[in-house]
């Protein structure tokens, strides 16, 4: 089995944008697991684990949607957290400007994955960045608090392409590889 994800790889500077917060927001201590620098993407939808066959009908799927799809750019921020200020367990970066674009695009994948039998989020789709997990203890509401207040440097990134990614968990941490590529356009490969 195939543990695997669609992603949307972040411009060079929105990866130093994040790179450069993350050292900033050490404030909120050691209860943070934070994302290694390399592993940070915007998840368009988590596929669990999939057989090899599958994961080449999900790559066929995905290549359909893409290749009906425009370049467009997005801007990361504002920072947030889930699910709650009281109970933080996810820290992120969510993203503005071109999120109908975006949530259009999540919902195409998610019909043509549905058509392979991949059940559709039954949560609405938030476009954001994973940038850290709380484990334990969590922060005070007031580091919390600093975190939400942050002003991100402006960061933008051109969304042309679906990436396809299997995830192995280890001790250390997720590693990823990239199982296939799917640019944007008529005719792309």
């Amino acid at each position: 089995m195939v543990r695997s994800f669609l992603a949307i790889n972040l411009s060079p500077e929105a990866n130093r944008v994040i790179r450069d917060s993350l050292t900033g927001f050490r404030f909120l201590g050691k209860s943070v697991r934070w994302v290694r620098p390399e592993n940070i993407h915007l998840t368009v939808k988590f596929l669990g684990d999939q057989t090899p066959s599958a994961i080449r009908d999900i790559s066929a799927a995905v290549q359909e949607v893409a290749s009906g799809l425009q370049p467009f750019e997005i801007k990361i921020g504002p920072t947030g957290i889930f699910p709650s200020l009281k109970r933080p367990r996810v820290l992120w970066i969510g993203t503005k400007g071109n999120n109908e674009a975006i949530r259009r695009m999540h919902g195409l994948v998610e019909e043509a994955l549905a058509h392979l039998g991949i059940e559709k989020d039954d949560r609405p789709f938030s476009p954001h960045i994973t940038i850290g997990r709380i484990k334990g203890r969590p922060p005070s509401q007031d580091s919390i608090i600093r975190l939400l207040k942050s002003d991100l440097p402006p960061a933008v990134t051109l969304v042309d392409r679906l990436c396809l990614y299997q995830s192995r968990l280890t001790p250390a941490g997720p590693i990823y590889k990239l199982l296939s590529n799917h640019p944007f356009g008529k005719g792309s490969s």
